[in-house]
């Protein structure tokens, strides 16, 4: 999370390295193990692009980055096996690996 953190600009509201990443706005977690399940940034007008180091986030069941300024190349999600839905509109990506989702 924190590499996310710093590739993301403005910083999410709510989001800070001096708080637990599950305390963060708009993050959700598994209370049991403390894992992220959920990451909402759907419309804050953030830019950057997504660290390879998102596909760390072995639990994550939703992300949602729709309606941002978000570039670069999108990192591959294949080996993220919960990952239930994934909002990727409106942002300014600029390449889809192959193995994107498989």
């Amino acid at each position: 999370m924190s590499k996310l953190l710093a590739a993301l600009s403005p910083t999410p509201s709510g989001w800070s390295t001096s708080k637990p990443f599950c305390s963060w706005t708009n993050v959700i977690c598994d209370k049991s193990s403390a894992t992220v399940t959920s990451i909402n940034l759907d419309s804050q007008s953030v830019s950057g692009s997504l660290p390879s180091e998102i596909t760390q986030l072995s639990n994550l069941k939703t992300l949602s980055l729709q309606k941002n300024k978000l570039s670069g190349p999108l990192p591959s999600f294949a080996n993220m096996s919960k990952l239930a839905e994934l909002f990727l509109d409106n942002n300014q990506f600029t390449s889809v690996p192959q193995d994107f989702l498989l």
